[in-house]
C-alpha cells in the first residue's frame, strides 16, 4: 500500500468524523415543557379554569392531545386540542371537586417527534375556576413523566464516534496488511513484457 493511499483513507476517516459530530447538534433540540398551568406539584385554592402546557418549540396543529384525571385514574376530560405558538390549553369542567388531579399531554412540536408527559396538582376546595398556588409550590414539572415518547435518553455522539474510529482504524490495518503475495500485472515490469 502506497503512503498516499494511506493518507486519502485517513482522509475519508475524519471527513466522516467530521459528519457525525456536526450532524449530532441536531438531535440535541429536542421540544421540552418549559412550564405548565397550574404548575407541576401546586396546590390552589379552587379549581383552575384551564390546565396549560408551554413547551420550547411551537407545535403542530392537528395532533395535540391534554387529558385530565382524577386520583382514582378516571378520564374526567381528554380532548384534541389546538396549539397556539407554542404553548396547548385544555378546558376544566366546572365543579370540579376538591381532589388530586392528573392533567397529560401528548403533543408533536415543530421538530415533529411526539413528546408526552404529566403533571399533578391538588384542589384545596370544591367551587369557583379561578387557581391560586399555595405558597411553596414546586415550579418545575417532574423530570421523570416528562419525556420524549420512546426515547431512552441513549448517548449517540460517543458510541457513533467510538464506532467511526474503530472502522477507520480497522479500514486502516486492512490496507496496511492487505493482500500479500497477489501481484498485478500492471505493478510489476517484468510481466508486462
Amino acid at each position: 500500500m502506497t503512503f498516499r493511499r494511506a493518507l486519502g483513507f485517513i482522509g475519508v476517516a475524519m471527513l466522516s468524523i467530521a459528519t457525525v459530530a456536526l450532524g449530532a447538534p441536531s438531535a440535541a433540540a429536542d421540544a421540552r415543557l418549559v412550564s405548565s398551568s397550574p404548575q407541576d406539584g401546586t396546590s390552589v385554592d379552587v379549581a383552575p379554569a384551564q390546565v396549560t402546557f408551554v413547551f420550547d418549540l411551537p407545535l403542530v396543529e392537528g395532533v395535540n392531545t391534554i387529558s385530565l384525571s382524577d386520583a382514582s385514574g378516571a378520564v374526567i376530560v381528554s380532548s384534541a386540542v389546538v396549539p397556539v405558538g407554542s404553548s396547548a390549553s385544555l378546558p376544566v369542567p366546572a365543579g370540579l371537586l376538591a381532589g388530586t388531579y392528573e392533567a397529560t399531554y401528548r403533543v408533536v412540536p415543530a421538530d415533529g417527534t411526539p413528546i408526552e408527559g404529566a403533571i399533578t396538582f391538588s384542589v384545596a376546595s370544591s367551587g369557583s375556576t379561578t387557581a391560586t398556588p399555595q405558597q411553596g409550590a414546586s415550579a418545575a414539572p417532574r423530570p421523570d413523566v416528562n419525556s420524549r415518547a420512546g426515547d431512552a435518553e441513549f448517548p449517540i455522539l460517543p458510541v457513533a464516534l467510538v464506532a467511526v474510529l474503530a472502522l477507520a482504524l480497522l479500514g486502516l490495518i486492512a490496507l496496511i496488511l492487505g493482500p500479500r503475495g497477489r501481484h498485478n500485472r500492471y505493478d510489476d515490469p517484468e510481466a508486462s513484457r
